[in-house]
């Protein structure tokens, strides 16, 4: 399986954090920090300020010895690391509910799809505490990732349909037809060929994006489904060398083209401001 990390948190790497910092704001590390401040207050009352100091150094201490090995140990830069990618897959899920509110219906089916999503990662986080070996951790944080994917591959089609839509309306196929009708008339016609060039280009890409909402459709269709097939191996297998030929199979499934959104961003922003000026051309011949 690929190791590529997901789009979202690609950043992670160049804004490493500070894992002192975050040894230092750890529950246990503030628990132990607080224990010693009352040790040395309640240390002054018989001793002063020498008693009170005594418990004070020792954490401090203890704190420098930690310093040197938590830090630089792997698994501590793991936990941390998980702890901020989850931050961020929250927020950046978040971030998609809010855009597809405004694009789809409260009772669409996709939200129950969406939910159940979630049930069945719940569910195999809740195993793999009473079983390690039933998926690896690795596997477990892209399943975590499904249910993000399947937002954004949501927003995606609304996105595709909502610009479809909008070539609709105004008539896209129509124009180009009456402005090849009037090239045929005037074939010397700079500004209609210009047109005609233009109008050209943008069926083509309209016609790329539909097939991109072809290939969408079916992705919103394959990754709940990859996702209940791992569910399934996971809680009928013993363990996870019985699942990791299917594990292999369904979880690559859940890898998303990242550069979808980009790419039909790229070659169709910029269609309703070219769209809505080409009539006013077209016609002056």
């Amino acid at each position: 399986m690929s190791d590529e990390p997901k789009t979202w948190h690609r950043g992670l790497d160049e804004d490493k954090p500070s894992y002192v910092g975050e040894m230092l704001k750890t529950q246990t590390n503030v628990t132990a920090g607080l224990a010693a401040l009352a040790t040395a207050a309640v240390a002054a009352i018989p001793l002063g300020l020498a008693g009170a100091a005594i418990p004070l150094v020792l954490f401090g201490a203890g704190e420098a010895i930690a310093s040197m090995f938590v830090p630089s140990s792997q698994t501590f830069r793991n936990l941390i690391d998980r702890r901020i990618r989850a931050k961020k897959r929250a927020a950046f899920v978040e971030h998609l509910r809010k855009q597809i509110e405004r694009l789809a219906m409260r009772d669409d089916d996709n939200w129950g799809v969406y939910q159940r999503m979630l049930d069945r990662v719940a569910s195999i986080q809740d195993l793999r505490k009473h079983r390690k070996d039933v998926i690896t951790e690795r596997d477990l944080e892209r399943l975590e990732d499904a249910a993000m994917d399947y937002l954004s591959l949501w927003l995606t089609q609304l996105s595709i349909s909502d610009r479809l839509d909008s070539l609709g309306s105004k008539g896209l196929n129509k124009q180009h037809y009456q402005t090849e009708e009037r090239l045929k008339k005037n074939p010397d016609d700079v500004t209609l060929r210009k047109a005609k060039a233009d109008l050209d280009e943008l069926v083509k890409r309209a016609e790329r994006l539909a097939r991109r909402k072809t290939v969408v459709d079916a992705a919103m269709i394959g990754l709940p489904d990859a996702v209940e097939e791992i569910y399934t191996a996971a809680i009928t297998s013993p363990t996870a060398g019985d699942v990791a030929s299917r594990l292999q199979e369904a979880v690559d499934r859940l890898h998303i083209d990242a550069e979808l959104d980009s790419k039909l961003d790229a070659e169709m922003g910029d269609i309703p401001l070219r769209l809505a000026s080409r009539p006013a051309t077209a016609t002056k011949h």
